[in-house]
């Protein structure tokens, strides 16, 4: 749900959302994520 949202927002949205899913996932991984392309990050999550 938020992942593939995060995918379509900007970079800056889409930063506010892997903190969010930091949070609501837990997982420490999310935080050095952060720099990568978003479309890295939704796919593994997705």
């Amino acid at each position: 749900m938020i992942y593939g949202y995060a995918r379509v927002s900007t970079a800056a949205r889409s930063r506010l959302k892997k903190l969010m899913a930091k949070l609501i996932a837990g997982d420490v991984v999310v935080i050095p994520a952060v720099g990568v392309p978003p479309g890295n990050i939704v796919r593994p999550y997705a």
